[in-house]
């Protein structure tokens, strides 16, 4: 009999979860395995899924001990599934949600799907303006796994996804982290996630809290994402060696695609467009602070 996953950080992407799951990792009271984001829960997107059975899933926590098990995959919070999922599997789970104002989350989004070859509209702008011919099929890159992952404004409209968590698992129970909280001051932020866990507040001490996943680029794009989506029988090749039983649960190819890029700072937006793009998240934003109950005046 598996031991339960006990919590989840759901989201929502580029909001600083991969931050979290490292210092929580070094606390060595918590284990997030290695392959940080399964998406197991994701049941619509089954072609998302890093693993796609139970047995599959729990195997990623052998090596857990006695720590406490946390599942940090990012598309959780946007799913239309997923938290009835978790619910169903362990229905006293905490949840620990990871905001960020809307517009900024849109263009790291924006940066991350380009570097890994699932978006292939390099203007940030254009992209955006795309969304409505996406959702009916159109104009969308070749190598997209979620279509709906590149629907920008839906993926950070919050109020509707908050609000299937709370009504599921309680108040009590989901913790809001906003980006721009927790890193304006990531010893307290930490140590306010640590509480809500029951983590001993001690194992914090001495935990190094660096930057974590900036913005990177290619700095050979072609050649990068060849080996990130080898064609035909190459990328059959690469899946099986995924697979197999000595690399499966390892991110093998993370030091490759490191190796193939470098950190870039993204490049700047008209301000006129931030604004109008802010401008369509203000009543969303008004939604989402009665439902949070957080305060998002900084956004």
């Amino acid at each position: 009999m598996h031991k339960k996953v006990d919590f989840f950080i759901v989201g929502a992407p580029k909001c600083g979860t991969t931050a979290l799951v490292e210092y929580l990792n070094a606390t060595n009271e918590v284990f997030v395995p290695p392959i940080k984001e399964p998406h197991f829960f994701c049941f619509e997107w089954p072609e998302f899924q890093r693993v796609r059975t139970f047995d599959e899933y729990h195997a990623l926590y052998d090596r857990s001990g006695n720590k406490l098990c946390g599942d940090a995959s990012v598309w959780y919070l946007y799913s239309k599934e997923s938290a009835k999922n978790i619910k169903n599997y362990n229905d006293e789970a905490k949840i620990i949600i990871m905001l960020r104002e809307p517009v900024a989350a849109m263009q790291s989004l924006h940066s991350q799907l380009l570097f890994s070859g699932r978006e292939d509209v390099n203007d940030f702008t254009k992209a955006v303006n795309l969304e409505s011919e996406r959702s009916k099929g159109n104009f969308l890159p070749k190598n997209s796994i979620v279509n709906e992952h590149l629907l920008y404004s839906e993926v950070y409209s919050y109020e509707e996804q908050v609000s299937r968590y709370i009504e599921l698992f309680g108040e009590e129970n989901c913790k809001i982290v906003l980006y721009e909280d927790f890193f304006k001051s990531v010893e307290s932020g930490l140590t306010d996630v640590m509480s809500f866990l029951g983590l001993n507040l001690k194992s914090a001490e001495g935990v190094e809290l660096k930057k974590v996943n900036s913005n990177r680029v290619h700095r050979f794009p072609r050649i990068a994402h060849f080996v990130m989506r080898p064609p035909g029988f190459l990328g059959v090749v690469k899946e099986w060696l995924k697979n197999t039983s000595l690399m499966k649960g390892r991110p093998i190819m993370r030091p490759v695609y490191r190796f193939f890029s470098e950190g870039r700072k993204r490049r700047s937006i008209d301000s006129s467009q931030i604004s109008l793009l802010r401008k369509g998240f203000e009543e969303k934003n008004i939604k989402l602070k009665d439902v949070a109950k957080v305060d998002i005046s900084k956004w």
